[in-house]
C-alpha cells in the first residue's frame, strides 16, 4: 500500500498536482511591458516544443494582482496563433504607452550561463 506524501490531501489531487507541474517541458517566450513604475507580463506558454501547439498567452499584472495570471488565448492545433495574438496585444499596450521588451526564458538563461 503507497502512503500518500501530502496527507492532507487525497491521493487524486497529489496526482493531478505531480502531472500537471512536470507537463511544462518547453521554454516560454516573456514580453515585460512597463509603464510609470508598473510591470505587466505577457507570455507564450508552449506545452511541448518551442513554436508547436498547444500553447497559451498568459498576462500578468503582479503590481496590481499579485500572484494572478489570466489566460487571454489558446491554441491546441494552429501553429503561429498563440505569437500572433501576443504580438497584437503587445502592441495594443505600446499604443496605450507601454515599453515592452522580449526577455530570455529560463532555458535560455541557462543555455547562455
Amino acid at each position: 500500500m503507497q502512503r500518500n506524501p501530502i496527507p492532507h490531501l487525497p491521493v487524486a489531487a497529489v496526482i493531478f498536482i505531480t502531472t500537471f507541474s512536470t507537463q511544462s517541458t518547453a521554454a516560454d517566450q516573456i514580453y515585460l511591458c512597463e509603464l510609470n513604475g508598473l510591470e505587466r507580463r505577457i507570455e507564450i506558454h508552449y506545452q511541448q516544443e518551442i513554436g508547436l501547439p498547444p500553447c497559451e498567452v498568459r498576462y500578468f499584472k503582479e503590481a496590481e494582482q499579485p500572484g494572478s495570471m489570466q489566460i487571454l488565448w489558446s491554441a491546441d492545433n494552429e501553429t503561429g496563433y498563440c505569437e500572433q495574438k501576443a504580438a497584437k496585444f503587445r502592441q495594443k499596450l505600446e499604443g496605450w504607452g507601454w515599453q515592452c521588451a522580449p526577455t530570455p526564458s529560463t532555458d535560455e538563461e541557462r543555455l547562455q550561463q
